[in-house]
């Protein structure tokens, strides 16, 4: 997935929106796995656990490359909008889009959605427990057949959007609960990543994005 902007007289390169695992190091010297979301020649989007803040440097190994010396333009939570102290070339947006597209195969399935540390059918099947019901009990009680429910909770299948809201009174959690793995304070970490996304893909401060959201 690529896209392009333009804006006040000048011309923004490609960004490459990818999912690449690398490694970054701080300029105190912290060492930290970090995820790229999507890089262009000027600059990339990372995730990592690093205390980093806007005017940090970081080295980013990339394919081809090697070590990128990068400064952090903008911070959100476990995001960061990085510029490259120098361009990369071509070939290097080329090997990490190729890199990319080789780790996505090894990564859990698309269907067994995941948030947190925890796919969203081993919290059902978590949750039942903890309410002492039998998947044939919670499927009599969801209107579903008991094979419905097995499919969710091996990943196989999700429940319906209509259906989640009774999945989630049946199993005694709200259904924000039930779709993030954490109580509704993490509701801040989710809109500060979204915010990040969308101030990424249009090229604006993260600061200048409202989020409204409609329960």
């Amino acid at each position: 997935m690529e896209n392009s902007s333009t804006g006040e007289g000048r011309r923004r390169s490609t960004r490459r929106a990818l999912r690449l695992t690398a490694s970054g190091l701080s300029g105190s010297g912290d060492a930290c796995p970090i995820l790229i979301h999507d890089i262009s020649a000027e600059g990339l989007l990372i995730e990592c656990g690093l205390p980093l803040a806007p005017n940090e440097s970081i080295d980013v190994e990339l394919p081809h490359a090697g070590r990128c010396l990068a400064k952090i333009v903008w911070a959100s939570g476990r995001l960061f909008g990085c510029r490259f102290d120098a361009p990369v070339s071509r070939a290097t947006l080329s090997a990490a889009a190729l890199r990319s597209a080789v780790e996505q195969p090894v990564e859990r399935p698309r269907q067994a959605q995941t948030i947190g540390d925890e796919m969203l059918g081993a919290r059902i099947q978590r949750l039942r427990s903890l309410k002492g019901l039998t998947q044939s009990q919670l499927a009599e009680r969801a209107g579903v057949s008991e094979a419905a429910v097995c499919n969710w909770e091996k990943g196989k299948a999700r429940p319906r959007p209509y259906r989640t809201e009774i999945l989630a009174d049946i199993l005694g959690v709200s259904k924000f609960e039930l779709l993030t793995n954490k109580p509704g304070s993490n509701m801040a970490d989710i809109v500060d990543q979204a915010r990040a996304w969308i101030a990424t893909a249009i090229d604006i401060a993260p600061e200048r994005i409202r989020i409204a959201i409609d329960f």
